[in-house]
């Protein structure tokens, strides 16, 4: 059988670690040949952590927007550069904060009264510089 987990409020309640009682849920169901997969909001690089002891298992970040199976990384469709010039222009223009993923890296400007900057200083995983991705 097939089973496919949310992490946050699913799986992770502190947004950091799996319990241990899931996790040898989640081991027993592997060692049963059952197939698990992860899925989440998060890139890829933000599940491996949180997943630690199941980084083989086939995961599914931002929403669908990438993949990583025995581990190759993808992004099925990625943005076209036009598309990333144009909502550069637009972020620019309009003083706007972002964050942008890449298949690895990310870029981002968020200013501290924007809610996804406080989660980040709760969790300690903010970073000290941010620049555009290539």
């Amino acid at each position: 059988m097939n089973f496919v987990f949310d992490i946050d409020g699913t799986l992770s309640f502190d947004g950091r670690s799996i319990a241990p009682p899931i996790t040898q849920v989640l081991t027993h169901l592997i060692r049963e040949h059952h197939e698990v997969a992860f899925a989440s909001a998060r890139p890829i690089r933000d599940l491996l952590p949180i997943i630690s002891g199941f980084d083989h298992q086939p995961l599914i970040g931002g929403n669908g927007v990438m993949t990583r199976v025995s581990g190759k990384l993808s992004v099925p469709q990625p943005l076209p550069p036009v598309a990333v010039q144009q909502l550069k222009q637009l972020i620019e223009v309009h003083h706007l904060d972002y964050v942008m993923d890449g298949t690895w890296d990310y870029a981002c400007q968020v200013s501290t009264a924007n809610p996804i900057f406080c989660v980040s200083l709760i969790l300690n995983d903010w970073p000290n510089a941010y620049h555009w991705l290539p």
